[in-house]
């Protein structure tokens, strides 16, 4: 904001190794250490049948086989394969794969390619990839529990990155959830038609529903189709595009949280004289759900967690953009607060405006 205004805010370009989606979903495996290293050893053991030797060492080296469980990983679709959409995918993999292992030169490169162990490792990756295999078994309960801590990160991510300072840009079909690798594949062409349906759906829904609380939660719930994260785009650039002077030239103030779980919310407000907005998304997903098992929303989550607001800053009522709910300053202290209970009562993300 001081130094550089209209600066870029951009989470995928043309030339991202992982996309947005993708880099979230993986962000997640950090939360569960333990459990992801069970796994990749148990993998390792399962698949070590579908290695070869090249030159006396098998193929793929550890190293590569770790970067194929990542990557497995962080682009598997949230919904199940069908018979017909296993050959893209796994080609899509495949050229991924290779391009990595011979940009990193250790094995092969393409100045030198080792077209053994090149083959090689794409054998290893289609055999672990059977449908009918045991690594599938193991890989695919884990990969769900990812994936939704990975759609929940997206949503803040993309909240966070709506409310901060700078020039938003959105790299070509981020508006939905797309879990894309490396030139080309995300230089894919986007159905921006079908996107365009979309939107005029959800624009539907909302001006038909008196409640939209029920609507929201609902995508929220069943999240694959992208509903959520488009609206969430929608709503919040029209916004931007509303106050364009309190996003390009409004002071940045970073707020603290108490309670159990302030280590959870990222949040902060921008001012531009009387204008102002909060901006508050949740983060580290998989303690909350481990210990409520459900979505991180609503009161059986976040307990007594509670936003603090400076006395500084003087607003009477605030609204939440998303569902259009007010939400309410409460006296905690020496502190006015706001509940974290409800602020998330809804989504794990919120942007609230005054009035």
């Amino acid at each position: 904001l001081k130094s550089w205004p209209y600066g870029l805010l951009s989470t995928s370009t043309h030339d991202t190794k992982r996309s947005e989606d993708v880099r979230q979903r993986l962000n997640a495996i950090s939360e569960l250490p333990n459990e992801w290293e069970a796994c990749v050893n148990l993998w390792r053991e399962t698949n070590r049948q579908s290695k070869r030797r090249i030159k006396g060492a098998l193929a793929p080296s550890l190293n590569a086989e770790y970067y194929i469980y990542q990557t497995i990983c962080g682009i598997f679709p949230p919904h199940p394969l069908k018979p017909k959409e296993w050959p893209p995918f796994l080609e899509r993999l495949s050229a991924c794969i290779l391009k990595s292992l011979r940009e990193a030169r250790t094995e092969t490169s393409w100045a030198h390619p080792d077209l053994r162990y090149e083959a090689a490792v794409k054998s290893f990756l289609l055999s672990i990839l059977d449908q009918h295999g045991p690594f599938l078994k193991t890989f695919l309960p884990l990969q769900a529990r990812l994936s939704q801590f990975g759609i929940w990160n997206s949503l803040s991510a993309t909240l966070l990155k709506m409310g901060s300072c700078g020039v938003v840009d959105i790299y070509q079909g981020m508006e939905l959830f797309r879990y894309l690798l490396m030139d080309p594949d995300n230089r894919r062409s986007v159905d921006l038609r079908s996107y365009a349906k979309l939107l005029s759906s959800i624009k539907r829904s909302i001006s038909r529903s008196k409640d939209k609380v029920p609507l929201i939660k609902g995508w929220l719930q069943h999240p694959a189709d992208g509903k959520i994260k488009l609206y969430l785009h929608w709503r919040s650039l029209n916004f931007r595009r509303d106050h364009k002077a309190l996003f390009l030239e409004g002071d940045y103030h970073p707020l603290m949280a108490s309670g159990r779980h302030a280590g959870h919310i990222v949040a902060f407000i921008r001012k531009r004289g009387s204008d102002l907005c909060l901006v508050a998304a949740a983060r580290l997903f998989s303690t909350l759900a481990h210990e409520s098992g459900e979505l991180p929303i609503g009161s059986i989550v976040w307990g007594n967690t509670a936003l603090i607001i400076p006395g500084a800053l003087r607003f009477k009522q605030l609204k939440d953009l998303f569902t259009g709910e007010p939400v309410a300053l409460h006296r905690q202290g020496a502190h006015r607060v706001i509940l974290a209970a409800e602020l998330f009562a809804h989504l794990p993300f919120a942007l609230l405006q005054t009035g």
